[in-house]
């Protein structure tokens, strides 16, 4: 048989667990064997509490050691914790050494965070599919220096997903897309010809980088469009 003590206050004081329920499922095992392997089922009450257990096996004689004494420590200490991490997604901002670059920032928090627990996803739609920034799991720094793919569209949307050791996850996504092409249009101008005789009015030849965007003048007044 097996006894099982509880301890919320790091083994200053013990009390015994009742109606303890053996686990199901586990393979029967050989009570003359010299080793025996079985579990029990216990309880957790309340979060963001930590118990400590200490578990006595007595032997068909009824034989074992002695129970836990005020100030012995837990042989083994469990966390109830079902309370997600705190997840906030702030808004991107340009680099404004590299124009290619956002500079991607987050608040989060938890006392049991994961080892590196965070992940930044983007995607086109609301919906996704979801693509990875930086790959799946990333420190807790707080920012992440983004190199903005070249095949992205010009706004997508953003999500930040926290972790702790206990199994909880936070989601943080953008309502809106973000704008990421922040690439300035640069336009140059090539040569000038004459449309027309009668109309005094000449025509700019350009080419341009980034946004369209184009320029004529007629007649000294500058016009755009």
């Amino acid at each position: 048989s097996v006894d099982v003590y509880v301890t919320t206050d790091e083994g200053q004081t013990w009390g015994m667990v009742r109606g303890l329920e053996a686990v199901a499922g586990m393979p029967a095992s050989d009570p003359r064997a010299p080793t025996v392997k079985g579990g029990v089922l216990v309880h957790l009450d309340k979060d963001d509490v930590i118990y400590g257990f200490y578990m006595i096996v007595k032997s068909g004689a009824g034989l074992g050691k002695a129970p836990p004494k005020n100030g012995d420590y837990p042989q083994i200490r469990i966390e109830r914790d079902t309370t997600p991490p705190l997840a906030r997604l702030l808004r991107p901002l340009a680099d404004a050494n590299r124009p290619d670059t956002l500079l991607l920032a987050w608040e989060a928090s938890d006392k049991n965070l994961a080892n590196n627990p965070v992940t930044l996803e983007w995607a086109a739609g609301k919906d996704g599919p979801w693509q990875y920034i930086g790959g799946p799991e990333l420190p807790n720094t707080g920012r992440f220096t983004w190199t903005v793919p070249a095949n992205i569209p010009p706004s997508v949307y953003l999500r930040l997903t926290v972790r702790d050791t206990a199994g909880n996850t936070a989601v943080a996504q953008t309502d809106q897309p973000e704008l990421v092409d922040l690439s300035v249009p640069e336009v140059k101008i090539t040569g000038v010809f004459a449309q027309s005789r009668k109309r005094q009015a000449q025509h700019l030849h350009f080419f341009r980088t980034g946004t369209p965007r184009a320029e004529e003048q007629h007649g000294g007044t500058s016009t755009r469009r």
